[in-house]
């Protein structure tokens, strides 16, 4: 069974008037071991999966943030993220978080021992209506509103694998940066990254940022090294990471 976290109906756009980090799923427990967040859509306006959670501020320098799934789990057994589609999606944001989590992030992990697409992948972004669409109205330079698939931070062993992160356009102004990062790790521990897709292997402009995109933010994942045309197609692959 899936179960959806959506906007709430009729509502079209949820406009806030104050910053803050909002979440879809949030787990912030580390003594608390061997959850289970499996079969989850979030996004969308609809619990027929159509429409797009909407997400603006009144003011372009309005610090919005969000976090679909974010865990703070302990470190004895595994928590398991399996098989959640995070997609439909658009918000305008006047964050300027360019570390960690960023403005928006599908998955992140702060702490804890975590498995996540280890049996079935979870899904952050698809083609159409279900893609993930972020502005950074924030109408000063240098900002940067960065956008990540799956962050970790947690010093416990990780393992990230089949997921796949496309179908994402992020959009800046002439004068402000936006950031992508499909997969990025910020802290020393174990870690196993493999399998995982982050853009298409054919559809053109399945990550598409703008010019100007700041460079030292525009990767597939945080290792890698990307050349930044305006336009831009991620894959990666288990040899690559």
């Amino acid at each position: 069974m899936v179960h959806h976290r959506q906007q709430a109906l009729p509502e079209a756009t949820r406009t806030y008037t104050a910053g803050a980090t909002h979440y879809g799923i949030q787990i912030s427990n580390t003594t608390g071991n061997s959850f289970n967040i499996s079969d989850n859509r979030i996004g969308h306006n609809s619990v027929a999966g159509t429409g797009a959670y909407t997400m603006a501020v009144s003011s372009t320098t309005l610090a919005l943030n969000y976090v679909a799934i974010a865990l703070s789990v302990g470190a004895s057994a595994a928590t398991t993220v399996q098989n959640n589609p995070l997609i439909g999606f658009t918000m305008t944001t006047g964050s300027t978080s360019s570390l960690g989590q960023g403005a928006w992030c599908g998955i992140s992990v702060t702490a804890g021992v975590v498995n996540i697409g280890t049996v079935t992948g979870n899904v952050i972004g698809n083609s159409g209506a279900d893609s993930i669409s972020v502005t950074n109205s924030y109408a000063s330079s240098p900002s940067v509103a960065l956008v990540v698939g799956i962050n970790n931070s947690s010093a416990a062993p990780v393992v990230i694998s089949n997921n796949s992160i496309g179908f994402i356009i992020h959009n800046g102004s002439a004068t402000t940066s936006v950031g992508f990062r499909g997969i990025q790790n910020i802290c020393l521990n174990t870690i196993v990254i493999s399998g995982n897709t982050i853009g298409h292997s054919s559809a053109a402009a399945s990550i598409s940022l703008p010019t100007p995109a700041r460079p030292a933010m525009d990767r597939g994942w945080w290792a890698s090294t990307i050349r930044r045309p305006r336009r831009r197609r991620f894959r990666t692959t288990p040899s690559q990471i």
